[in-house]
Parts: structure tokens; C-alpha cells; sequence
């Protein structure tokens, strides 16, 4: 019986090394996963719950899927600047 319920551990060497290695192959480039956002339906459905906009101050200049939209690849780009820029690039 051991000391407790999981037992005695493994010595260091011998345990499994838990974390996934990628090869490029597994590795998804920007522009797909750019992609594999923007075709993500509950987005759009998320974008259609959103408060309509205020009447007193400043209006929204552009819809609400727009800031999902950046919230959403802002991790993919790393930064607020490189997901605007992506998105006013012309798009082949």
C-alpha cells in the first residue's frame, strides 16, 4: 500500500515530458488563423446581443462586430496596432 493515494513518484529522469512539441507542420500561420476568426460564427451572433449605441455622446464610428473583431485577433497579432493595421491592409 503506498503512503498515499498517488503513490511515490516517478524519480525526474523517467517521467513523461507533458509538453507537446510542435513541428511546423502543427504550427498555423497568422493568416489562417486571422482566417479561422473571422469564419467563427458564435462572433457574429455575440455582435448581434450588443447594446445598441448610446444617443448622448460620441457615436460609435464603426459597427460592433468591428471591436469583437479586434478583440479577437489582438492575440493572434500581439498588439492593438499590428491587428489595426492588418485590418486596413487590402486583403488579397
Amino acid at each position: 500500500m503506498p503512503d498515499d493515494v498517488f503513490g511515490t513518484p516517478k524519480p525526474h529522469p523517467e517521467r513523461p515530458n507533458r509538453k507537446r512539441q510542435l513541428t511546423d507542420q502543427d504550427q498555423r500561420s497568422i493568416a489562417e488563423r486571422v482566417r479561422d476568426c473571422l469564419d467563427y460564427p458564435l462572433l457574429y451572433e455575440m455582435a448581434e446581443l450588443l447594446p445598441p449605441p448610446n444617443v448622448v455622446g460620441c457615436p460609435r464610428e464603426y459597427p460592433g462586430i468591428v471591436y469583437l473583431i479586434m478583440a479577437a485577433l489582438t492575440p493572434v497579432t500581439k498588439s492593438k496596432r499590428s491587428t489595426t493595421g492588418l485590418l486596413a491592409s487590402p486583403q488579397d
